[in-house]
């Protein structure tokens, strides 16, 4: 299979960059939590997200050369960047 760089990286940047949106957006509202000595390091979160994110534009990518229908995902995605706002 041969790598159609441009599409791969578009693909990774679509949702990294939603993401890093709704994390700015949403950002000031979770530092403002009052949060337990258990709870997760603040600083852990972007970088695993940024991950996951980066792993779900690898996957559409694949599915997207392999002719799979995108549909879900973008729903999904939507959904998942909607989330925050709401919550935060």
């Amino acid at each position: 299979m041969k790598i159609n760089w441009k599409e791969l990286i578009i693909s990774i940047l679509i949702p990294v960059g939603l993401g890093t949106i709704v994390g700015l957006i949403t950002r000031s509202s979770y530092g403002d939590m009052v949060m337990p000595n258990f709870a997760t390091p603040a600083i852990l979160f972007p970088i695993v997200w940024t991950i996951l994110y980066t792993l779900m534009g690898i996957s559409s990518y694949i599915v997207k050369e392999n002719d799979g229908n995108l549909g879900i995902y973008y729903l999904q995605l939507i959904v998942n960047l909607i989330w925050p706002i709401i919550f935060f």
